[in-house]
C-alpha cells in the first residue's frame, strides 16, 4: 500500500520542489521566478477534494491553495477501521525571490514525522533552474539528488544535469542534452550516464516535423559496443484537420520491421470515437484491441469501452464511465471489467484533465470536487460551481462492500441523510448541521447488514430557511 500511495502522491496535484546545501541549510539564490499573480488572468477551478476507491485501498486527497493557484498544503488520508486516518501531508513555502520548498511528512504513532524535502529555484520566466531532493534520517535532513537545467531563448530546455550524493560528496550521475528548431520543436535528445569517471552514451532520439510543426517521425538509438544501434522508429500521419490518424511503430533487426499500428477515427466535431490497435504477424496486420469513446457535445468522454480481439470477434474487457460539471471538469469516474457476461468493479487507470494538465490514478472509483480561485478576490468560492441541489445515484450499484453517494449544495445548508431497509426502518443516519456550498461525498459500508434493496434520502435546508430539498433513491447490496 505504501508504494501505491507514494505513486499517487507524485502524480496527483503536480507540485514544485527545494534547495539545501550539503550541510542541510537553506540555499536560496536570487532567481526571480515570474510574479505568480500574473500567471492567472481569470477564474480557475482547482481540485479541492479527491476520493479514490480501489479494491485494496480507499484514499482521500484534499488541497488548499494560495490566491494564484499554487499549493499551500495537500493532505492524503486512508479509510481505515471506518474512519479517515492521516497518511501523508505536504506543505509548501514560497520565498520572495521565487524559490519554493515542499515538505512531506508521514503520520506515525499519532504525529507528523518528516519524510522528504524538495527545493527549487527558477528563472524570470518560471523555468526551474536548480532542484534538490533531501530525505529525513537520524534526526537530520540528508541531501540525495541535485539537478541543474538550462534553457534557450524560447524557454525550451537545453540541458538537464543530475548529481547524486555519495559518501558525503556530489557525484555526476546523468546528463540530458536537447536541440530545438526555431519553432521550439525538439530535434534531438541525448541521454548519457556517468560511468567509470566519464560520460557514456546511452540513448539518442531524433525527430522530424512537417511545415505546420506536426511530429512526423521519431527514431530511437541505443549505444551498444561503442556505436549507435537502431532500436525503434515511429511514423505519424494526420488528416486535413490536423488530427492524428495513425501511429506506426517499427523495430530494428537488421532492417526496419513493422511492429504495431494504431489508427484513430473522429466524429464531425473532431472528437475521437475509436482507437484501433493492431500488431504485425506473418506479413499482415492483425487486430489486437480497440477503444470506443462516447462523447458529450463538448467533447468530454462519457464512456470508454476497451475490447480485445478474440476468436475473430471483439470481446468486452474493461470500461470507464465519467461525469462532468457545467465547466467540463470531471466529477466522477467508475471502472469496470467484463466478467461472466456482466460488468463488475475493477481497478484500472483514470486520466483526469485539469486546466490543461493530465493526472493519472488507479482504482475503480474516483470522485472530485473543486474550489474556485479568483485572482480579483482573495476569497475562494464554491457556490459558483454548484447551480442547484442534487442527490446522485450511488455507484457502484449493485455494490459490495462500499458504495459512493454524492450530493450538491448551492447554498449553505443543514443536511440530513438517512438509510432505510425495504421495511422502511431507518438503519443509519448522517446529520450535518451546517455545510458550505459545494459537492460532497458519502461512503456507505455494508458491514452488519444483509443483501437486499435499500433506500437513502436527503433533506437539505438553506441557512436562511428559504430553500429546501428532498430526494430519495434506491440501492442494491449483493454479498
Amino acid at each position: 500500500m505504501k508504494l501505491f500511495l507514494a505513486i499517487i502522491t507524485v502524480i496527483f496535484f503536480l507540485s514544485p520542489l527545494p534547495i539545501l546545501n550539503a550541510q542541510g541549510t537553506h540555499h536560496l539564490k536570487v532567481y526571480n521566478k515570474i510574479n505568480k499573480t500574473n500567471l492567472i488572468k481569470s477564474q480557475v477551478y482547482l481540485p479541492d477534494t479527491l476520493i479514490l476507491y480501489s479494491l485494496k485501498d480507499t484514499i482521500r486527497m484534499s488541497g488548499t491553495y494560495d490566491q494564484t493557484g499554487d499549493f499551500n498544503s495537500k493532505l492524503i488520508e486512508i479509510w481505515l477501521n471506518g474512519k479517515w486516518t492521516n497518511y501523508i501531508l505536504n506543505t509548501w513555502t514560497y520565498f520572495p525571490d521565487g524559490s519554493s520548498v515542499n515538505l512531506q511528512q508521514n503520520w506515525l504513532n499519532g504525529q507528523w514525522v518528516n519524510s522528504t524535502l524538495d527545493s527549487s529555484t527558477y528563472d524570470s520566466n518560471g523555468n526551474m533552474l536548480v532542484h534538490l531532493f533531501s530525505y529525513w534520517g537520524q534526526g537530520a535532513w540528508k541531501d540525495s539528488i541535485l539537478s541543474f537545467r538550462t534553457y534557450d531563448s524560447n524557454g525550451k530546455i537545453l540541458t538537464d544535469f543530475g548529481e547524486y550524493m555519495t559518501n558525503g560528496i556530489w557525484v555526476n550521475h546523468d546528463r540530458s542534452t536537447y536541440t530545438n528548431d526555431g519553432n521550439g520543436n525538439a530535434l534531438t535528445f541525448l541521454f548519457e550516464l556517468w560511468l567509470n569517471n566519464q560520460w557514456t552514451n546511452s540513448v539518442y532520439n531524433t525527430s522530424t516535423y512537417d511545415s505546420k510543426g506536426k511530429l512526423l517521425t521519431e527514431t530511437e538509438q541505443s549505444w551498444m559496443n561503442g556505436k549507435w544501434t537502431n532500436s525503434f522508429q515511429v511514423f505519424y500521419t494526420y488528416d486535413v484537420n490536423e488530427n492524428m490518424i495513425s501511429y506506426l511503430g517499427k523495430t530494428w533487426d537488421g532492417q526496419w520491421t513493422n511492429t504495431s499500428l494504431s489508427t484513430f477515427t473522429y466524429d464531425a466535431n473532431g472528437y475521437k470515437t475509436n482507437t484501433l490497435g493492431q500488431y504485425w504477424s506473418m506479413g499482415q496486420w492483425v487486430n489486437a484491441n480497440q477503444y470506443n469513446y462516447t462523447n458529450d457535445q463538448n467533447g468530454n468522454v462519457l464512456n470508454t469501452l476497451y475490447q480485445i480481439w478474440m476468436n475473430g470477434a471483439w470481446s468486452n474487457y474493461q470500461q470507464c464511465t465519467c461525469t462532468y460539471d457545467a465547466n467540463g471538469y470531471e466529477l466522477t469516474g467508475y471502472n469496470e471489467a467484463w466478467s461472466n457476461s456482466s460488468w463488475i468493479p475493477a481497478d484500472n487507470q483514470f486520466i483526469v484533465y485539469i486546466n490543461g494538465n493530465s493526472y493519472y490514478f488507479t482504482g475503480y472509483g474516483i470522485n472530485i470536487s473543486y474550489v474556485l480561485i479568483n485572482p480579483t478576490d482573495v476569497s475562494t468560492d464554491k457556490s459558483s460551481i454548484v447551480k442547484g441541489y442534487s442527490l446522485s445515484q450511488n455507484y457502484p450499484n449493485p455494490f459490495n462492500p462500499l458504495t459512493i453517494i454524492e450530493y450538491a449544495l448551492p447554498f449553505e445548508s443543514s443536511v440530513n441523510v438517512k438509510f432505510y431497509n425495504s421495511l422502511g426502518q431507518c438503519i443509519r443516519e448522517v446529520n450535518e448541521n451546517s455545510r458550505q456550498p459545494g459537492n460532497y461525498t458519502l461512503i456507505f459500508e455494508s458491514s452488519g447488514i444483509a443483501s437486499g434493496v435499500y433506500f437513502y434520502s436527503i433533506k437539505a435546508v438553506s441557512s436562511d430557511g428559504k430553500n429546501k430539498f428532498n430526494s430519495v433513491k434506491k440501492m442494491i447490496l449483493l454479498k
